[in-house]
């Protein structure tokens, strides 16, 4: 009986295997074909341009958006955190307040991190139009200056706000070691860690690991059909596949050594 259902089983997944890359035929009969046509008449080439000018025009504003809601967002986290934290010094036994604490740590450390990585795709990007004359004449020299402003400032904030909420968390937890301005860190952080914590950061890093394989995947066809259809050339395929690659080779040599030393 059991074979019966893992013979249903894999025929099942094997016909879904079949359906996939026949449906990845069909999408890219369909894109060769919409290339076709448009080559034909250059109006797809045109309304690219249009597109990248809109885009490389809106950079500057988006990074100082971007760039401000960098440093309140994660402040405000911090600012609730520490209020919380204070509370707590008055009522060590509150264990509600102590967990509510533990969770809302994650808050300022996610978006500070994630914020940090926004402000430097874009601020390279602000960069790159300013120095190639892309940017309208307008963002002169000045607010290029004023960008790099607010760009140190944010970052030195995605600095500080990290730092202040493991300070907390090191207040809570004395047996947890580390200094964020340390190199090694992570290293030592996950030393501190018991069984569990460390486990929780497994699962994790095997999660972002699937993640990142499926996002590559996606990302390989995506450029794939840009640089077909709007000529964006193979450079960001090529590091896409670099990226996957070494996300790839890393995990599975890191597996083989463990696997040697158990």
């Amino acid at each position: 009986m059991n074979n019966k259902k893992k013979e249903r089983s894999d025929k099942r997944i094997l016909l879904t295997f079949i359906l996939m890359i026949a449906a990845c035929g069909g999408i890219g009969y369909f894109f060769g074909m919409i290339t076709a046509k448009t080559e034909e008449t250059d109006t797809l080439a045109k309304a690219v341009d249009v597109v990248k000018d809109v885009v490389l025009q809106s950079f500057p504003v988006l990074f100082m958006i971007v760039a401000v809601l960098s440093i309140i967002i994660p402040t405000i986290g911090y600012i609730r955190c520490h209020k919380m934290y204070q509370k707590l010094q008055a009522d060590r036994d509150n264990d509600e307040l102590w967990d509510h604490l533990e969770n809302a740590l994650n808050g300022p450390l996610i978006t500070s991190t994630l914020f940090s990585i926004a402000n430097m795709c874009l601020f390279l990007c602000f960069v790159y139009g300013a120095v190639t004359d892309k940017i309208d004449e307008r963002y002169g020299k000045t607010v290029l200056l004023i960008g790099l402003v607010v760009f140190v400032i944010s970052t030195v904030m995605g600095i500080v706000i990290p730092h202040l909420v493991i300070k907390i968390e090191k207040e809570l937890n004395p047996e947890k070691k580390g200094n964020v301005l340390d190199s090694k860190f992570r290293e030592v952080w996950m030393d501190s860690c018991d069984e569990a914590q460390q486990m929780m950061v497994y699962k994790s890093a095997y999660k972002a690991f699937s993640n990142t394989n499926m996002v590559c995947i996606w990302l390989i066809a995506i450029t794939f059909v840009c640089a077909m259809l709007f000529k964006t050339d193979i450079l960001s395929m090529i590091i896409v596949c670099l990226i996957w690659f070494i996300n790839t080779f890393s995990y599975m040599l890191h597996a083989a050594k463990l696997e040697r030393r158990g």
